[in-house]
C-alpha cells in the first residue's frame, strides 16, 4: 500500500519534478543530477556563446535551453524500479549522449527538496486518513 501512495504522490508532483530538473538544475544552476557542472563535460563553443548573447541567454554555464524544446518534452514515468525523467525531444538522444544521462536526473538537494516539501506531508496526510 505505501509502495502505491509514494507513486501515486510523486507523480502527482511530475510538475514540481519536471520543474526541478528543467528550471532549476540545468536552467539556473548548469548541474547535472550528482551536482556537477554540466560545463565540465563539454563547455560552449565560441559560436554558441555569441548565439546565446544575442538572445540574452547565460552563457556562464550549460543550460541545454536554447529553443526551450529540449526542456518542454520532460514526461515524467513510473515503473516498478521507481520514477525517471524521459524527454522526448529530437535532440534528447545526443544531448544525453554528450553530457551523460544524468542531465535528466534530480540532484540529491532536490530530492531532498521533494522529500520533505512535497512527499513526506502528503504521506502523512494519506496515512492518517487510513488510520
Amino acid at each position: 500500500m505505501i509502495n502505491e501512495e509514494l507513486r501515486a504522490i510523486i507523480m502527482e508532483y511530475s510538475d514540481v519534478i519536471i520543474d526541478m530538473v528543467a528550471n532549476d538544475q540545468l536552467y539556473e544552476r548548469g548541474i547535472n543530477g550528482y551536482g556537477e557542472d554540466i560545463s565540465s563535460y563539454e563547455p560552449y563553443k565560441m559560436g554558441t556563446i555569441r548565439i546565446k548573447r544575442e538572445k540574452g541567454q547565460p552563457t556562464d554555464r550549460v543550460t541545454l535551453r536554447d529553443t526551450g524544446a529540449f526542456h518542454r518534452s520532460f514526461r515524467l514515468r513510473s515503473d516498478d524500479e521507481g520514477f525517471y525523467i524521459v524527454a522526448t525531444d529530437v535532440k534528447a538522444k545526443d544531448l544525453k549522449a554528450k553530457y551523460g544521462s544524468a542531465i535528466l536526473r534530480l540532484s540529491p538537494d532536490n530530492i531532498a527538496e521533494l522529500l520533505k516539501g512535497y512527499v513526506k506531508p502528503e504521506l502523512i496526510k494519506r496515512i492518517k486518513h487510513y488510520l
